[in-house]
């Protein structure tokens, strides 16, 4: 049985109006006191803010969707052009 499949089973054991749980190991110490110490400023726990921020991430575009849409405009500059641009800047934020 995959994770997966394990999950939505136990999920079927919970009242319909429950949500999904998430569970993510192996968080990097500096990032957890990060997050504890941004919901603790917030008078939130860190379940409800990370709840709150993960709500927020899934309302946005995915990368595709935003490209396709930026890309469906008359901006003046080819989508080959923007996705470069977006495509170094990432690269710059991950060093």
């Amino acid at each position: 049985m995959t994770n997966y499949a394990h999950a939505d089973r136990m999920h079927d054991d919970y009242p319909a109006d429950m949500g999904r749980i998430i569970q993510i190991r192996d968080v990097d110490e500096d990032d957890y006191r990060g997050l504890a110490a941004k919901a603790a400023a917030e008078g939130l726990s860190l379940t409800a803010y990370l709840r709150r921020e993960l709500h927020q991430l899934a309302q946005l575009p995915s990368m595709a969707e935003w490209l396709e849409r930026a890309t469906d405009r008359d901006w003046g500059v080819s989508g080959e052009a923007l996705e470069q641009v977006l495509r170094e800047r990432h690269e710059e934020d991950d060093l």
